[in-house]
């Protein structure tokens, strides 16, 4: 099947994927999303380890697929750039950009809310790459 498919859709299975299992994670798990911000920002090592598989990830979505020509090719190149944007953030700026993460609240019904998203989205990717 990904032989088939163009490399909007393929990214944009891989990203429907992610988004289906990091919902299902933070649904079966809810405190995850702060533990993981709390490592990140009290480690170092593990922070910029994860800044820089973060801009790896973005900058070769960006390198391969930099499209702009229809709606998928505009959310995979966003979220891109999105994950080379973060990953430079995570590396030089750790703290002050996990602090303004943190502020976010996210717990209880609005954790839940954006984890069933995450889901629904990931599953509408899935569906429309595979087409």
């Amino acid at each position: 099947m990904a032989e088939t498919l163009g490399l909007s859709d393929l990214l944009g299975l891989f990203i429907g994927l992610y988004l289906i299992a990091g919902g299902v994670a933070l649904i079966r798990e809810p405190d995850l999303y702060r533990q993981i911000l709390v490592t990140l920002r009290e480690n170092g090592a593990i922070g910029f380890l994860t800044g820089l598989s973060a801009f790896v990830i973005g900058a070769a979505i960006v390198a391969l697929h930099n499209a702009w020509d229809s709606l998928m090719a505009i959310f995979v190149s966003l979220v891109g750039w999105a994950a080379l944007v973060e990953g430079m953030a995570l590396i030089a700026a750790r703290r002050e950009f996990l602090d303004l993460a943190g502020r976010l609240r996210l717990k209880g019904a609005v954790l839940r809310t954006v984890s069933i998203a995450s889901i629904v989205i990931g599953v509408l990717l899935v569906i429309v790459s595979v087409r």
